[in-house]
């Protein structure tokens, strides 16, 4: 996750997109309904996949670097 944070807010778009991925994944095997969300909407890739990840470390009680941020803010975006 914090590697995924780290490309997405530094703008890196194959690897933030790779990280995307790699946490779609995640979610995927833990059968979490947040796969589910995502597959249908596939909106949480916006700004380098920030929403998502947001919504996962959360959840996981991993590190949450953009804090009380949703991820879609412009200061995110290209």
């Amino acid at each position: 996750m914090a590697f995924g944070f780290e490309k997405a807010l530094d703008k890196r778009g194959l690897s933030a997109e790779a990280m995307h991925e790699v946490v779609r994944m995640w979610l995927w095997i833990l059968e979490d309904e947040l796969y589910e969300s995502a597959e249908k909407a596939y909106s949480d890739y916006v700004h380098y996949g920030l929403p998502q990840l947001k919504k996962v470390a959360v959840k996981y009680g991993f590190p949450n670097e953009i804090g009380d941020n949703y991820g879609n803010e412009a200061q995110y975006s290209e």
